[in-house]
Order: structure tokens, then C-alpha cells, then sequence
């Protein structure tokens, strides 16, 4: 099971893949990239305002900006996404792209560059825990922030509905997307996770999907809303993406909050 596990976070070089367009850039590029929400529906940056595309700069201009992760504005400089998007390359490697649902619309939203890149000291891998980043943007983004989840704030209910959103695919074996979708979900039990995934740390982790709906390839460093609240990043999912009723794994926000808010003031 933990072999299975394993090979969704390995296609995370998929999405960057993807987006890359030069065949050198691919040798000196990020990990891999994921794909998107299985089931829901488009969506668009005006409902999520916060919701903004983590993008691989020689491709930003292609027909996914580059996008090879998402990730959340948690405020007007910072954004959230997951360690294992971030790990390995540099801030100038890095754009993060607002106020654009549909990626390949170069016209519409705004691509802004990464000053820094903040890793969470313990991360070694997804199946490992600690899989938190943050990024700093050079100029503010024109955008209101999303709400950090805290330990205080009750998110992680079994049941808890929330919101899950992503680009890529939206199934196994088909093409990528360009549009943003939403899924609506809920929080699963801890010891459901617990039995599904080898790897689960109730610490550090949540699991949530629904019958219709779960994370898939090239979620990762999304987010997970529950109450209005940043409540999780996409981490890592069992391959295929099918059956979707079984649930995805997210970092459990509310764990790094301090870290995360940490970041934010600094």
C-alpha cells in the first residue's frame, strides 16, 4: 500500500512536465506537477479571489502559465502552497499567477514573481509530513487573502463539508485542463485515512473527498476550505485517481498555523 501511495506524488512531475516547453528547461526544472479536480465543476477567480496558480517562469507564458502547483494568498505577499512543489527550486525558477481562472487567457489576471521561498525545515518527503511552503511575492497581490485554519477553529470534524480546487486533470488518462475547477467535499474520519494509507499522520494530515469528487494529479499545494478557512494543502493521493470515492491527503493546516503565520509576519 505504501508503494501505492507512492506513485501518485511521483506524477507530480507530470503537470511540470506539461508546462514546460523547452526540452532544456526540463532538465533544470521543478519536480513534477499534478492534475486536478475529479468532478464539481468550473470555477472562477472571482468566487476565490485567494486562489492562484504556482508556475514554472520560463513557462509562464505557454497554455497552462506555466502552472505546475497551486497554491493560496494568505496575504498580500505571501502565498501557501505545499513543500514538495516548491522543494529543489529557486525563488527565481518561480511565478505565481492571480485573478486568472482559465491559464491560458493571458490577457486576464496578473503573473508576479517570487522573492523567496520558505520550506518547512523537517520536510523530507510528502509521506513524511511537514508539507508546507510559503512563498513571498516581490509586490503585493491585488487580491483579499483567505483566513489561515488555526488549532481554535473547529475544521476537521468527521463530515466538516468543504471546498477542494485545482487545473489538470480531471480524470485518469485524460488531457489536461486549463480552466479552474471546484469540488465539494468533506472531511473524512482520521481513522478511515488511517487504514486507506499507510502513510496518514492525523498530526500532520486530513483526508477528504466525496463519493463524486477528490483531488488528483496536479492538486498539489491547492487548498482545502472548510468554514472559510485555509483547513488544508493537497499532499498526496493513491494512483489512479479512481475509484474517487476514495479520499485525498492534505497537510493539516491548522498543525502549522503558527509556522505559516510566522512566515506572514516576517
Amino acid at each position: 500500500m505504501r508503494f501505492r501511495t507512492r506513485i501518485w506524488a511521483a506524477l507530480v512531475a507530470l503537470g511540470l512536465a506539461l508546462a514546460i516547453t523547452a526540452p532544456a528547461a526540463a532538465k533544470t526544472g521543478p519536480p513534477a506537477a499534478q492534475p486536478s479536480v475529479i468532478g464539481g465543476s468550473e470555477a472562477s477567480t472571482e468566487e476565490f479571489p485567494w486562489m492562484v496558480a504556482v508556475s514554472y517562469a520560463p513557462s509562464v507564458n505557454n497554455q497552462y502559465s506555466g502552472m505546475f502547483c497551486g497554491g493560496t494568498l494568505v496575504a498580500p505577499r505571501k502565498v501557501v502552497t505545499a513543500a514538495h512543489c516548491a522543494k529543489g527550486l529557486k525563488a527565481a525558477e518561480l511565478k505565481v499567477v492571480t485573478g486568472r481562472a482559465d491559464l491560458k487567457d493571458h490577457t486576464s489576471g496578473k503573473v508576479l514573481d517570487v522573492g523567496s521561498v520558505w520550506i518547512h525545515p523537517q520536510f523530507y518527503d510528502v509521506w513524511n509530513g511537514n508539507d508546507v511552503a510559503v512563498l513571498t511575492l516581490t509586490e503585493a497581490a491585488d487580491a483579499p487573502p483567505l483566513p489561515l485554519g488555526t488549532p481554535d477553529d473547529d475544521l476537521y470534524r468527521p463530515g466538516a463539508p468543504g471546498t477542494i480546487l485545482g487545473w489538470g486533470l480531471t480524470g485518469d488518462n485524460v488531457p489536461r485542463i486549463t480552466h479552474l475547477r471546484k469540488g465539494a467535499v468533506a472531511v473524512s474520519k482520521d481513522s478511515f485515512c488511517d487504514v486507506e494509507y499507510a502513510d496518514f499522520d492525523p498530526e500532520m494530515m486530513v483526508c477528504a473527498g466525496s463519493d463524486t469528487t477528490r483531488q488528483c494529479k496536479g492538486d498539489s499545494g491547492g487548498p482545502l476550505v472548510v468554514d472559510g478557512k485555509l483547513a488544508g494543502i493537497v499532499s498526496f493521493g493513491r494512483e489512479p485517481c479512481t475509484p474517487v470515492e476514495l479520499p485525498g491527503v492534505l497537510v493539516r493546516v491548522a498543525t502549522y498555523a503558527s509556522d505559516i503565520q510566522q512566515q506572514i509576519d516576517n
